[in-house]
């Protein structure tokens, strides 16, 4: 075919005086055959192209196919270069793709073990928790709520009744104390009364009894007063001692005569020196006020 032999032609030896008829044939041959180029190669097909483009006209000089084989050899070369270019890509892209598939199977163990690592921490914490669970004793419930009670009071002063529980701090203990407005002063059973002398002051000494406990008590003397009775003219002398007392919102201290008041009907009798700008009796009622580890 045409494609094909027209390398093998010499200048001058190309026939250009054929009929029309065979010009035609000739041009649809190259037509149709130039269509392979990829099994001709590029030479054929740029010199079959040209001989086309050129059909009818001067026949080409020796210098001109000496320049086309030229240009031709250039243009093949660069072709080869750059299909030996494709080559070694597709080459390094299979090396690449290769290396990425072996790098995911290294990191995916890497990754689990990583994982596993991150959850030491909740573990240990989890093992230490049981165990001090279980060494410690289990929670005891929360208390229950105390019931209210309710402080009662007019124009700022405390309302009490004719009887009143007085708890005693320190130590603790409470006592059932009548409110007495006819006495001056308050009094408290002791018993065993006994006076002693530290660091140059006057104390005493002396046992309380109640329902709660017994317990044994010392005071500095604050002072001593003689009490007259119809039973003793000449009166007792009693040493005076301050004593904490907690009635309602009334936490002070005050002064207490102690005495023997075994054989009286109660054992703490409170008098002016407390009722004075602080509570206020209401003589018709009992126990107004609840003891403070009541309160709310």
């Amino acid at each position: 075919m045409l494609c094909r032999d027209v390398s093998r032609l010499a200048p001058g030896t190309l026939e250009l005086n054929t009929t029309r008829n065979k010009k035609m044939s000739a041009m649809t041959s190259v037509a149709r055959d130039c269509g392979h180029v990829s099994a001709l190669g590029l030479r054929g097909f740029v010199t079959g192209l040209i001989l086309f483009m050129v059909w009818g006209c001067q026949a080409p000089t020796t210098t001109q196919w000496s320049t086309l084989n030229n240009k031709i050899d250039q243009l093949q070369a660069e072709l080869d270069a750059g299909q030996s270019s494709r080559t070694e890509i597709q080459h390094q892209l299979q090396t690449l793709n290769t290396q990425t598939s072996q790098h995911s199977e290294y990191l995916a163990p890497l990754q689990s073990d990583f994982n596993n690592l991150e959850r030491i921490p909740d573990r240990v914490n989890d093992v230490v928790r049981n165990a001090v669970q279980s060494m410690c004793a289990p929670a005891l419930p929360e208390p229950s709520a105390c019931p209210t009670a309710t402080v009662e009071m007019m124009e700022q002063r405390l309302v009490v009744g004719e009887i009143e529980d007085v708890r005693i701090d320190p130590p603790g203990f409470v006592m059932t104390a009548r409110i007495d407005t006819g006495a001056e002063s308050s009094s408290m059973h002791a018993e065993g009364i006994t006076e002693f002398e530290r660091d140059g002051d006057a104390w005493v000494r002396f046992k309380v009894t109640s329902d709660e406990l017994d317990t044994t008590i010392e005071r500095p003397v604050e002072k001593y007063v003689r009490v007259f009775q119809q039973s003793d003219k000449k009166g007792s002398r009693r040493p005076v001692v301050m004593l904490r007392v907690m009635v309602g919102t009334i936490q002070e201290s005050f002064e207490f005569t102690l005495a023997d008041r075994s054989h009286l009907a109660h054992r703490m009798i409170l008098g002016r020196n407390f009722l004075t700008d602080l509570a206020v009796v209401d003589v018709g009622r009992r126990k107004v006020q609840p003891l403070p580890n009541d309160q709310p």
